[in-house]
């Protein structure tokens, strides 16, 4: 029963009034106490002005060395903890349910609590951040009790104005009222703080046009919102959207997730978007240097050096010392634009699930018809297993991404034929991971329809007339774009029973000529395959997308030297990163420590 109300205390904030507590009706107000003086870890109770108030607490504590092998802290981010991580390539983990963060749990008591709940939790104890604890012990209340800490959070900071709920812009929420997300049509909002709670501004859309504009510095229509300030009159203001981890890792989706454009002023009212090749830095990259909590950067511009300042937001010639303002505005999106991207979830009804769907899909992102492709997270295992494969022959390349395909109607045909073979073989099949190397114009068809050689085009035919998957990603890239981004699908294939192909074939053999059964595919070595021709799309599911580029060549000397300037020691970044970033190249991304537990095999 101590969880059950340390739990309904978390959900208030962790700071809940006595009497509130009792109105819950949980357990009786004279259980209340006993409960409290048999866990003291647990809970604190105060009396400030004449009532009394209960305080959920823990010792709970957050670990955030990447190297670290075994403690007694939940291995997460902090800042995503805080809900100000919004990056998918962050070396730390995301994910509260791993198996390790499960035990350190148990341990503590608190299995059953929802990420926001322990969110609470280490909020309250000796995990609160360094700079926010600092000011809380400047207050002028009794700061030797952690009650007193919790009343300054209560009594000083307005709440956080909340973070739209995608689920609900797709016709997928499932929460209605009780969601702790906000519903809305856009996947944006302008909030103001009045009367004790965060409101809707009217006519949102227009203030977000306005932002959008970097030559402009506040909304001149009704209300008026000053945009350096962050306030109409006297009232807060906040811009709240969809957590961009949520949407940037969601392929038809990702255009509804903020993308933050960074500008520097010509002239007066005049701004220019930093791009490449008039610059060595991009939008991207600031914005990514900033998540980093970089203080400022160096860059190249032509034969010139600049330091930007994140935090006064000014570029400064570093020879001249000529500055000129930066500003930082997202990109603007339409309604039209909302009900294209959400038009094929919001079309028809989701589909019927079928019971062999791969546990580690998420059911939210199932349309009806069509696919969906989901980015993978760079410390999730199911990443590291992709990689892994991919890099025993092709290590060194640039990883761009690595989605999962995620498409019911291909996964059902694939299935239905899994447990045909299955049937006549009497032995599990599950497949077997190889990959095919295509063109990137020809990725969108795949993901929609299958591998199909009659439409993807023909590279050979030397062991039958079919689609070819490679054992090697090596072999497989032969058969990608020569430059640019290249595509490459690792591909889920029923091999069963293979024998040696000719070219002349356009099916496989017969192995049973008293029963006419073939073969299932065709191979170029019966002992020892690396290459497999199938003859049925059914035989194919394309699993994993992963799109790379060639490693790039070291950065010019110019280059080298205009290092950005760290406030604090930096992990290794994932391949995401721009090629002509004033940067040395990155270790590359398999060396992030996995500690999320999502294996790649399917259910059966």
């Amino acid at each position: 029963m101590a969880k059950h109300i340390l739990k309904a205390i978390c959900r208030k904030g962790g700071l809940i009034p006595l009497n509130d507590l009792a109105d819950m009706e949980l357990v009786p107000l004279f259980e209340l106490e006993d409960i409290f003086l048999q866990n003291p870890d647990m809970f604190s109770t105060a009396c400030v002005d004449g009532e009394v108030f209960v305080l959920a607490r823990s010792d709970i504590e957050l670990c955030e060395n990447q190297d670290c092998t075994g403690c007694h802290g939940l291995h997460m981010c902090r800042q995503y903890i805080l809900e100000f991580c919004h990056d998918i390539s962050c070396p730390f983990p995301h994910e509260l349910k791993t198996p390790y963060n499960v035990a350190v749990l148990e341990r503590h008591g608190l299995t059953g609590l929802s990420e926001k709940e322990i969110a609470v939790l280490l909020l309250q104890n000796d995990s609160l951040p360094i700079s926010e604890r600092d000011e809380l012990l400047s207050a002028e209340a009794d700061t030797s009790s952690l009650y007193s800490i919790a009343c300054s959070i209560l009594e000083t900071a307005i709440p956080p104005p909340g973070e739209i709920c995608f689920l609900n812009l797709i016709g997928r929420c499932q929460m209605g009222d009780t969601c702790d997300k906000v519903h809305g049509s856009m996947p944006y909002q302008w909030r103001i703080w009045s009367n004790n709670e965060w409101r809707r501004l009217p006519n949102y859309v227009n203030i977000e046009k306005d932002y959008c504009n970097p030559a402009k510095i506040q909304h001149d229509g009704s209300p008026p919102v000053d945009f350096h300030t962050m306030t109409c009159g006297s009232a807060d203001v906040r811009r709240i959207s969809v957590g961009p981890c949520n949407l940037s890792a969601i392929y038809s989706l990702s255009c509804l997730a903020t993308k933050w454009v960074w500008y520097r002023e010509e002239s007066e009212n005049t701004w220019r978007e930093f791009t490449s090749p008039s610059s060595s830095m991009t939008s991207e990259e600031l914005e990514r240097r900033r998540l980093n909590n970089e203080t400022d950067v160096i860059f190249a511009a032509g034969d010139r050096l600049y330091d930007l300042n994140f935090q006064d937001m000014i570029q400064t010639n570093v020879i001249t010392r000529t500055q000129r303002l930066v500003r930082r505005r997202p990109l603007f999106i339409s309604k039209k634009q909302v009900r294209k991207a959400c038009d094929k979830y919001y079309s028809s009804d989701p589909p019927n699930i079928p019971s062999s769907l791969p546990d580690y899909w998420d059911r939210n992102l199932l349309p009806a018809e069509g696919y969906e492709r989901i980015r993978l997270n760079t410390a999730s295992l199911e990443y590291a297993t992709v990689l892994s494969l991919f890099n025993r022959t092709m290590a060194g390349c640039n990883i761009l991404s690595i989605d999962r395909i995620q498409n019911v109607v291909l996964w059902t045909f694939f299935s239905v034929q899994r447990d045909n073979m299955k049937t006549r073989a009497r032995k599990d099949i599950d497949g077997k991971l190889l990959f095919h190397g295509t063109s990137s114009k020809y990725v969108d068809a795949i993901c929609r329809d299958n591998i199909d050689w009659r439409v993807c085009g023909k590279n050979g035919t030397h062991y039958g007339q079919g689609s070819y998957f490679a054992r090697d990603a090596k072999y497989s890239d032969k058969f990608t774009d020569r430059s640019g981004t290249k595509s490459m699908f690792v591909c889920r294939i029923l091999v069963g029973h293979f024998t040696l192909g000719n070219p002349e074939d356009r099916r496989p053999p017969i192995k049973d000529q008293e029963q006419n059964i073939a073969f299932d595919s065709c191979v170029n070595d019966v002992r020892n395959p690396t290459q497999f021709v199938i003859f049925e799309k059914s035989q194919i599911y394309p699993e994993y997308l992963i799109q790379y580029k060639e490693q790039t060549p070291a950065a010019s000397p110019l280059v080298r030297q205009a290092q950005p300037r760290q406030a604090q020691p930096q992990q290794a970044q994932p391949q995401q990163a721009q090629p002509r970033q004033a940067q040395p190249q990155q270790a590359q991304p398999q060396q992030a420590q996995p500690r999320q537990v999502q294996p790649p095999s399917p259910k059966k």
